[in-house]
């Protein structure tokens, strides 16, 4: 995935913290030379939708998650199904 402003994402975060789910919908809003990106984080709760910066993205959830216990802000590509 090359970043872009105003691609979607799925950003690793705390289940408690996102009705029980440990990914929330981001979108990019600011790409960094290093290819770390902003993203405002829509997270499934009544609660506010938040900012997160330096978030690292990856190929896949897998990656992610390797990068996540690394003490990094991880983040991978939304998959779309396809209608048959």
């Amino acid at each position: 995935m090359i970043p872009a402003i105003g691609g979607s994402v799925l950003v690793l975060v705390d289940p408690e913290q996102n009705g029980g789910q440990d990914a929330a919908v981001a979108f990019i809003t600011a790409v960094w030379p290093d290819e770390a990106v902003n993203v405002r984080v829509f997270p499934n709760t009544p609660g506010p939708e938040y900012q997160l910066s330096g978030v690292r993205l990856y190929q896949t959830r897998q990656g992610a998650l390797a990068g996540q216990r690394g003490g990094l802000l991880s983040a991978y590509p939304v998959e779309y199904l396809q209608a048959e």
